[in-house]
């Protein structure tokens, strides 16, 4: 079950930065566009979800379970995430 959820939170990760990457790189084309086309990619951008939690959220628990596998928790120090 962890490992589902190791892979599930690997693959959120992965399209929240391909969203961040077509972000940029329509940002970039932003300036040649006109005031209309400029507002219509603001709103089109404010969709994509922003969650800066989850991705610290995911760093600490990789974090830990990089610890854990190598060994440098004691049993007592163990938890679920």
């Amino acid at each position: 079950q962890q490992n589902q959820e190791q892979q599930n939170q690997e693959q959120q990760n992965q399209e929240q930065q391909n969203q961040e990457q077509q972000k940029r790189e329509l940002v970039k084309r932003n300036d040649s566009l006109g005031s209309e086309e400029e507002r219509a990619l603001e709103q089109w951008l404010r969709r994509i979800p922003d969650n800066p939690g989850g991705l610290l959220r995911r760093k600490f628990q990789r974090q830990y379970e990089d610890r854990v596998n190598k060994g440098q928790l004691s049993q007592t120090q163990r938890s679920d995430w």
